[in-house]
């Protein structure tokens, strides 16, 4: 038997509230139903927000999937204000998760291994 053993990358994330907000509402505006349902009561976005809410300085903590889910809820980055900050602070946090990705696909397959195995058959 082949087995192949590989780790599941946790990020934490040191997001401010108004990130969040601003990840919240991208959310709520987005024609994609994972999206949408990220900002939803129960979705990843939702439960960080409590987080941040109740312990500012505490980071959330985001799965591969989950980082995934937020570049694409940045790329409606359209339905925020155009004359605030906003904008910028979301082009700077998707320039930072996907240099997180790219650190992360640097060393994953070095935490990669592949065992083999010998089974005994056994027949009833």
């Amino acid at each position: 038997m082949r087995i192949e053993i590989t780790s599941q990358p946790r990020f934490e994330l040191p997001l401010s509230l108004e990130t969040v907000d601003l990840l919240m509402e991208m959310s709520r505006h987005h024609y994609d139903f994972v999206c949408k349902q990220a900002s939803a009561v129960g979705g990843f976005i939702y439960g960080w927000r409590n987080s941040v809410s109740f312990v500012p300085e505490s980071p959330v903590s985001a799965t591969w999937r989950e980082l995934d889910t937020v570049l694409k809820i940045c790329e409606n980055f359209c339905v925020l204000d155009s004359k605030s900050t906003a904008r910028a602070s979301i082009w700077r946090l998707t320039s930072d998760l996907k240099l997180a990705i790219s650190h992360w696909n640097c060393i994953s397959n070095q935490w990669r291994l592949t065992i083999e195995t010998q089974v005994e058959q056994r027949t009833c």
